[in-house]
Protein backbone atom coordinates (compact mmCIF):
# COMPACT_ATOMS: atom_id res chain seq x y z
CA UNK A 1 0.00 0.00 0.00
CA UNK A 2 1.51 3.21 -1.00
CA UNK A 3 2.19 6.20 1.43
CA UNK A 4 0.31 9.37 0.83
CA UNK A 5 2.63 11.46 -0.17
CA UNK A 6 3.29 14.60 2.51
CA UNK A 7 2.61 18.27 1.65
CA UNK A 8 5.39 20.28 0.51
CA UNK A 9 5.22 22.95 3.29
CA UNK A 10 7.41 25.34 0.70
CA UNK A 11 4.85 25.39 -2.09
CA UNK A 12 2.96 28.29 -0.63
CA UNK A 13 4.06 31.04 1.56
CA UNK A 14 4.20 31.08 5.25
CA UNK A 15 1.10 32.72 6.78
CA UNK A 16 1.69 35.92 7.82
CA UNK A 17 1.44 35.99 11.73
CA UNK A 18 -1.85 37.88 12.85
CA UNK A 19 -0.86 41.51 15.26
CA UNK A 20 -1.74 41.23 18.54
CA UNK A 21 -3.04 45.09 18.92
CA UNK A 22 -3.27 44.41 22.45
CA UNK A 23 0.11 43.06 23.64
CA UNK A 24 1.72 45.52 20.94
CA UNK A 25 -0.12 48.37 23.09
CA UNK A 26 1.16 47.43 26.20
CA UNK A 27 4.82 46.65 24.90
CA UNK A 28 4.75 50.52 23.83
CA UNK A 29 3.35 51.51 27.45
CA UNK A 30 5.33 49.66 29.08
CA UNK A 31 8.65 50.94 27.18
CA UNK A 32 7.67 55.01 27.53
CA UNK A 33 6.76 54.92 31.05
CA UNK A 34 10.48 52.89 31.34
CA UNK A 35 11.78 56.18 29.96
CA UNK A 36 12.83 54.00 26.74
CA UNK A 37 11.91 56.29 24.30
CA UNK A 38 13.63 55.34 21.26
CA UNK A 39 12.64 51.69 21.65
CA UNK A 40 9.14 52.71 22.58
CA UNK A 41 9.14 55.23 19.08
CA UNK A 42 10.57 52.09 16.71
CA UNK A 43 7.40 49.90 18.45
CA UNK A 44 4.68 52.63 17.68
CA UNK A 45 6.35 53.54 14.44
CA UNK A 46 6.56 49.82 13.19
CA UNK A 47 2.43 49.47 14.65
CA UNK A 48 1.53 52.72 12.37
CA UNK A 49 3.04 50.91 9.25
CA UNK A 50 1.91 47.51 10.04
CA UNK A 51 -1.62 48.48 11.27
CA UNK A 52 -2.49 52.21 9.95
CA UNK A 53 -6.13 52.74 10.55
CA UNK A 54 -5.23 51.79 14.33
CA UNK A 55 -5.65 55.25 16.32
CA UNK A 56 -3.34 54.01 18.88
CA UNK A 57 -0.22 53.46 17.10
CA UNK A 58 -0.05 57.36 15.82
CA UNK A 59 -1.35 58.68 19.10
CA UNK A 60 1.49 56.95 21.11
CA UNK A 61 3.76 58.18 18.45
CA UNK A 62 3.00 61.26 18.58
CA UNK A 63 3.61 61.28 22.55
CA UNK A 64 6.55 59.99 22.45
CA UNK A 65 7.79 62.67 19.33
CA UNK A 66 6.84 65.29 21.69
CA UNK A 67 8.81 63.88 24.68
CA UNK A 68 11.71 64.02 22.36
CA UNK A 69 11.42 67.94 21.86
CA UNK A 70 10.35 66.74 18.16
CA UNK A 71 7.58 68.75 17.62
CA UNK A 72 7.05 69.13 14.13
CA UNK A 73 7.26 65.88 14.06
CA UNK A 74 4.81 65.00 16.12
CA UNK A 75 1.92 66.90 14.89
CA UNK A 76 1.26 64.90 11.92
CA UNK A 77 1.25 62.18 13.80
CA UNK A 78 -1.04 62.98 16.81
CA UNK A 79 -3.61 64.89 14.00
CA UNK A 80 -3.68 61.46 12.33
CA UNK A 81 -5.07 59.64 16.22
CA UNK A 82 -7.31 62.64 16.15
CA UNK A 83 -8.93 61.94 12.70
CA UNK A 84 -8.88 58.11 13.25
CA UNK A 85 -10.39 58.25 16.90
CA UNK A 86 -12.85 61.51 17.10
CA UNK A 87 -14.30 60.30 19.99
CA UNK A 88 -10.77 59.56 21.96
CA UNK A 89 -10.60 62.74 24.14
CA UNK A 90 -6.81 62.22 25.68
CA UNK A 91 -5.96 62.10 21.42
CA UNK A 92 -7.78 65.89 21.28
CA UNK A 93 -6.10 66.82 24.54
CA UNK A 94 -2.53 65.48 23.24
CA UNK A 95 -2.95 67.58 20.11
CA UNK A 96 -4.19 70.56 22.02
CA UNK A 97 -1.17 70.47 24.19
CA UNK A 98 1.05 70.60 21.17
CA UNK A 99 -0.78 73.56 19.67
CA UNK A 100 -0.37 74.98 22.72
CA UNK A 101 3.36 75.00 22.86
CA UNK A 102 3.39 76.80 19.62
CA UNK A 103 1.58 79.54 20.26
CA UNK A 104 -1.57 78.45 18.38
CA UNK A 105 -3.98 79.27 20.96
CA UNK A 106 -7.22 78.68 18.94
CA UNK A 107 -6.20 75.66 17.65
CA UNK A 108 -5.40 74.73 20.94
CA UNK A 109 -8.84 75.68 23.12
CA UNK A 110 -10.67 73.91 19.84
CA UNK A 111 -8.84 70.46 20.76
CA UNK A 112 -9.95 71.15 24.84
CA UNK A 113 -13.29 71.76 24.22
CA UNK A 114 -13.71 68.57 21.90
CA UNK A 115 -12.03 66.39 24.48
CA UNK A 116 -14.03 67.85 27.07
CA UNK A 117 -17.12 67.49 24.71
CA UNK A 118 -16.33 63.73 23.69
CA UNK A 119 -15.67 62.67 27.52
CA UNK A 120 -16.64 65.63 29.92
CA UNK A 121 -15.16 63.21 33.16
CA UNK A 122 -11.48 63.80 31.56
CA UNK A 123 -10.50 65.73 33.79
CA UNK A 124 -7.06 66.83 32.14
CA UNK A 125 -9.22 68.16 28.89
CA UNK A 126 -11.79 69.75 31.25
CA UNK A 127 -8.49 71.65 33.34
CA UNK A 128 -6.97 73.07 30.16
CA UNK A 129 -9.92 73.85 28.69
CA UNK A 130 -10.22 75.96 31.92
CA UNK A 131 -6.62 77.27 32.17
CA UNK A 132 -6.65 78.28 27.90
CA UNK A 133 -10.18 80.01 28.04
CA UNK A 134 -8.16 82.23 31.28
CA UNK A 135 -5.52 83.14 28.91
CA UNK A 136 -7.27 84.23 26.82
CA UNK A 137 -9.18 86.71 29.33
CA UNK A 138 -12.75 85.12 28.15
CA UNK A 139 -14.12 85.38 31.63
CA UNK A 140 -17.80 85.01 30.95
CA UNK A 141 -16.48 81.81 29.05
CA UNK A 142 -14.47 80.71 31.82
CA UNK A 143 -17.17 81.34 34.50
CA UNK A 144 -19.90 79.34 32.59
CA UNK A 145 -17.42 76.36 31.73
CA UNK A 146 -16.79 76.22 35.52
CA UNK A 147 -20.47 76.76 36.75
CA UNK A 148 -21.31 73.49 34.75
CA UNK A 149 -17.69 71.67 36.36
CA UNK A 150 -19.13 72.21 39.91
CA UNK A 151 -22.36 71.16 38.82
CA UNK A 152 -21.03 67.69 38.10
CA UNK A 153 -18.28 67.54 40.98
CA UNK A 154 -20.16 69.54 43.82
CA UNK A 155 -17.84 68.75 46.60
CA UNK A 156 -14.75 70.45 44.14
CA UNK A 157 -13.75 73.56 46.67
CA UNK A 158 -11.33 74.15 44.17
CA UNK A 159 -13.56 75.32 41.28
CA UNK A 160 -16.20 76.41 43.91
CA UNK A 161 -13.29 79.06 44.84
CA UNK A 162 -12.92 79.61 40.74
CA UNK A 163 -16.76 80.18 40.23
CA UNK A 164 -17.24 82.73 43.06
CA UNK A 165 -14.66 84.66 41.92
CA UNK A 166 -15.64 85.14 38.78
CA UNK A 167 -18.95 85.11 39.97
CA UNK A 168 -18.60 88.27 42.55
CA UNK A 169 -19.61 85.97 45.22
CA UNK A 170 -17.79 87.07 48.23
CA UNK A 171 -15.79 84.51 50.59
CA UNK A 172 -13.70 84.81 53.78
CA UNK A 173 -11.24 82.76 52.69
CA UNK A 174 -9.88 80.69 49.70
CA UNK A 175 -10.74 76.94 50.79
CA UNK A 176 -7.91 74.75 51.71
CA UNK A 177 -8.02 72.59 48.73
CA UNK A 178 -7.87 75.53 45.92
CA UNK A 179 -4.60 76.76 47.76
CA UNK A 180 -2.67 73.33 48.12
CA UNK A 181 -3.97 72.33 44.28
CA UNK A 182 -2.66 75.79 42.98
CA UNK A 183 1.01 75.49 44.70
CA UNK A 184 1.51 72.00 44.57
CA UNK A 185 0.73 72.40 40.32
CA UNK A 186 2.99 75.60 40.70
CA UNK A 187 5.73 74.05 42.88
CA UNK A 188 8.27 73.29 39.85
CA UNK A 189 8.58 76.67 38.23
CA UNK A 190 7.27 78.73 40.96
CA UNK A 191 10.77 80.84 41.79
CA UNK A 192 11.62 81.19 38.07
CA UNK A 193 7.78 82.35 36.67
CA UNK A 194 7.34 84.47 40.09
CA UNK A 195 10.45 86.26 40.41
CA UNK A 196 11.57 86.40 36.45
CA UNK A 197 7.90 86.75 34.81
CA UNK A 198 6.24 88.56 37.70
CA UNK A 199 8.68 90.16 39.02
CA UNK A 200 7.69 88.73 42.31
CA UNK A 201 10.12 90.66 45.35
CA UNK A 202 8.03 90.78 47.77
CA UNK A 203 9.97 88.21 50.69
CA UNK A 204 13.42 89.80 50.07
CA UNK A 205 11.72 93.10 50.24
CA UNK A 206 9.61 92.75 53.51
CA UNK A 207 12.92 91.18 54.84
CA UNK A 208 14.71 94.68 54.00
CA UNK A 209 11.80 96.69 56.01
CA UNK A 210 12.59 94.43 58.51
CA UNK A 211 16.11 94.50 58.48
CA UNK A 212 15.12 98.38 58.71
CA UNK A 213 13.70 98.31 62.11
CA UNK A 214 15.03 95.11 63.60
CA UNK A 215 18.73 94.84 62.59
CA UNK A 216 19.44 92.71 65.06
CA UNK A 217 18.18 89.27 64.93
CA UNK A 218 20.66 86.11 65.75
CA UNK A 219 18.40 85.15 68.58
CA UNK A 220 15.17 85.51 66.59
CA UNK A 221 12.53 82.66 66.89
CA UNK A 222 11.08 83.19 63.12
CA UNK A 223 8.31 81.71 62.06
CA UNK A 224 7.47 81.70 58.31
CA UNK A 225 3.73 81.26 57.14
CA UNK A 226 2.88 80.30 53.48
CA UNK A 227 6.43 79.50 53.47
CA UNK A 228 6.21 78.42 50.00
CA UNK A 229 9.93 77.23 48.15
CA UNK A 230 11.45 79.07 51.08
CA UNK A 231 12.34 82.73 49.56
CA UNK A 232 11.79 84.31 53.08
CA UNK A 233 14.77 81.57 54.43
CA UNK A 234 16.82 82.94 51.26
CA UNK A 235 16.38 86.55 52.23
CA UNK A 236 17.06 86.03 55.61
CA UNK A 237 20.28 84.10 54.88
CA UNK A 238 20.72 82.10 58.15
CA UNK A 239 20.58 85.05 60.30
CA UNK A 240 18.24 83.97 62.85
CA UNK A 241 18.31 81.92 65.35
CA UNK A 242 15.39 79.47 64.26
CA UNK A 243 13.44 79.48 61.30
CA UNK A 244 10.43 77.47 60.87
CA UNK A 245 7.96 77.52 57.80
CA UNK A 246 4.64 76.15 57.74
CA UNK A 247 2.50 75.45 54.19
CA UNK A 248 -0.14 73.08 52.64
CA UNK A 249 1.55 72.52 49.68
CA UNK A 250 3.87 69.41 50.55
CA UNK A 251 5.65 69.88 46.90
CA UNK A 252 6.35 74.10 48.09
CA UNK A 253 7.83 72.48 51.01
CA UNK A 254 9.83 69.68 49.41
CA UNK A 255 11.86 73.11 47.66
CA UNK A 256 12.15 75.01 50.74
CA UNK A 257 13.91 72.25 52.72
CA UNK A 258 16.48 71.66 49.62
CA UNK A 259 17.58 75.21 50.32
CA UNK A 260 18.82 74.42 53.92
CA UNK A 261 17.54 77.59 55.64
CA UNK A 262 14.80 76.38 57.30
CA UNK A 263 14.78 74.75 61.00
CA UNK A 264 11.74 73.51 60.68
CA UNK A 265 9.14 72.78 58.17
CA UNK A 266 5.50 71.50 58.63
CA UNK A 267 2.51 70.55 56.38
CA UNK A 268 -0.23 72.43 57.80
CA UNK A 269 -2.53 75.53 57.81
CA UNK A 270 -1.43 78.43 59.13
CA UNK A 271 -3.93 79.24 61.55
CA UNK A 272 -4.38 75.94 62.73
CA UNK A 273 -0.37 75.98 63.57
CA UNK A 274 -0.30 79.60 65.53
CA UNK A 275 -3.57 78.29 67.44
CA UNK A 276 -1.60 74.99 68.57
CA UNK A 277 1.61 77.35 69.51
CA UNK A 278 2.79 78.33 72.56
CA UNK A 279 1.92 81.77 74.22
CA UNK A 280 4.55 84.49 73.27
CA UNK A 281 6.73 81.63 71.54
CA UNK A 282 7.76 83.79 68.33
CA UNK A 283 9.91 86.83 67.83
CA UNK A 284 8.48 87.16 63.89
CA UNK A 285 5.79 86.59 61.89
CA UNK A 286 6.15 86.75 58.46
CA UNK A 287 3.15 86.31 56.12
CA UNK A 288 4.31 87.07 52.58
CA UNK A 289 1.66 86.77 50.01
CA UNK A 290 -0.41 85.41 52.62
CA UNK A 291 -3.38 87.43 53.57
CA UNK A 292 -4.25 87.62 50.12
CA UNK A 293 -5.41 83.95 50.35
CA UNK A 294 -7.31 84.60 53.54
CA UNK A 295 -9.43 87.36 53.01
CA UNK A 296 -10.51 87.91 56.60
CA UNK A 297 -7.61 88.23 59.20
CA UNK A 298 -9.33 89.01 62.69
CA UNK A 299 -8.77 85.07 64.27
CA UNK A 300 -5.34 85.11 62.34
CA UNK A 301 -3.94 88.23 63.81
CA UNK A 302 -5.43 87.78 67.44
CA UNK A 303 -3.29 84.26 67.55
CA UNK A 304 -0.74 86.43 66.00
CA UNK A 305 -0.59 88.26 68.99
CA UNK A 306 -0.93 85.67 71.31
CA UNK A 307 1.84 83.57 70.17
CA UNK A 308 4.60 86.83 69.28
CA UNK A 309 7.17 87.51 72.34
CA UNK A 310 6.72 91.47 73.70
CA UNK A 311 8.12 93.71 71.47
CA UNK A 312 7.96 91.04 68.39
CA UNK A 313 6.60 91.66 64.68
CA UNK A 314 4.50 90.79 62.72
CA UNK A 315 5.47 91.67 59.16
CA UNK A 316 3.07 90.97 55.86
CA UNK A 317 2.21 92.10 52.34
CA UNK A 318 -1.62 92.88 51.49
CA UNK A 319 -3.26 93.80 47.97
CA UNK A 320 -4.24 97.26 48.08
CA UNK A 321 -8.34 97.35 47.81
CA UNK A 322 -8.42 101.12 46.96
CA UNK A 323 -6.01 100.89 43.99
CA UNK A 324 -8.28 97.60 42.36
CA UNK A 325 -9.26 98.00 38.77
CA UNK A 326 -13.07 97.90 39.81
CA UNK A 327 -14.02 100.53 42.59
CA UNK A 328 -14.62 99.33 46.42
CA UNK A 329 -18.17 99.42 47.40
CA UNK A 330 -19.74 100.50 50.83
CA UNK A 331 -20.06 97.00 51.64
CA UNK A 332 -16.74 96.04 50.81
CA UNK A 333 -15.02 98.82 52.76
CA UNK A 334 -17.20 97.42 55.40
CA UNK A 335 -16.21 94.03 55.30
CA UNK A 336 -12.51 95.15 54.89
CA UNK A 337 -11.41 92.06 52.36
CA UNK A 338 -12.70 91.85 49.34
CA UNK A 339 -12.46 88.41 46.94
CA UNK A 340 -11.15 89.77 43.29
CA UNK A 341 -10.85 87.91 39.98
CA UNK A 342 -7.78 86.61 40.27
CA UNK A 343 -9.04 84.70 43.13
CA UNK A 344 -6.82 86.68 45.74
CA UNK A 345 -7.85 88.83 47.89
CA UNK A 346 -7.74 92.69 48.54
CA UNK A 347 -8.01 94.72 51.65
CA UNK A 348 -8.50 98.01 52.76
CA UNK A 349 -6.09 100.09 54.83
CA UNK A 350 -8.69 101.85 57.27
CA UNK A 351 -9.67 97.68 57.99
CA UNK A 352 -6.29 97.24 58.72
CA UNK A 353 -5.54 100.05 60.78
CA UNK A 354 -8.23 99.13 62.86
CA UNK A 355 -7.40 95.59 63.20
CA UNK A 356 -3.97 96.63 64.78
CA UNK A 357 -5.76 98.75 67.32
CA UNK A 358 -7.80 95.98 68.20
CA UNK A 359 -5.38 93.81 68.61
CA UNK A 360 -2.72 95.71 70.71
CA UNK A 361 -0.26 95.96 68.01
CA UNK A 362 1.76 99.07 66.97
CA UNK A 363 1.99 100.05 63.39
CA UNK A 364 5.93 100.32 62.39
CA UNK A 365 5.65 100.82 58.98
CA UNK A 366 2.96 100.54 55.96
CA UNK A 367 4.97 101.43 52.41
CA UNK A 368 3.01 100.58 49.23
CA UNK A 369 4.98 98.45 46.79
CA UNK A 370 3.81 96.32 43.59
CA UNK A 371 3.25 93.55 44.58
CA UNK A 372 3.42 91.25 40.95
CA UNK A 373 2.52 91.87 37.74
CA UNK A 374 -0.93 90.06 36.95
CA UNK A 375 -1.48 90.15 32.85
CA UNK A 376 1.48 92.73 32.13
CA UNK A 377 -0.27 95.45 34.76
CA UNK A 378 1.46 96.07 38.57
CA UNK A 379 -0.56 94.98 41.11
CA UNK A 380 -0.46 97.45 43.75
CA UNK A 381 -0.51 96.72 47.74
CA UNK A 382 1.32 97.15 50.93
CA UNK A 383 4.47 96.24 53.05
CA UNK A 384 3.28 96.18 56.78
CA UNK A 385 5.07 95.61 59.63
CA UNK A 386 3.13 95.98 62.94
CA UNK A 387 4.85 95.34 66.24
CA UNK A 388 3.25 93.35 69.39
Amino acid sequence: MSQPTPPNIFSRPAPVSPINLVMEEKLILSLFQQGRLQEAERAASSLTKRAPQHGFGWKALGLILSRQDRKNEALPAMQQAAKLMPRDAEAFNNLGSLFEEAHQLDFAQACYEHAATVNPNFQPAQQNLARMIDIQDHPAELLRLLQRELEKNPDDEYTRHRVNMLARHQTDSAPKEYVTKLFDHYADYFDQHLQESLGYRVPFDIVALIDQHAPTQDAWRVLDLGCGTGLVGEAFAGRPHSLVGIDLSEKMLARARARGRYTHLACTDVLEHMQQAEAASTDAIIAADVFIYVGKLDELIAQAHRVLSPGGLLAFSVEDMAAAEEPATQEDLQRGHRLETSGRYSHSNEHLRNLAQLHGFKSLAHEATNIRLNKGKPTPGHLVIWQR
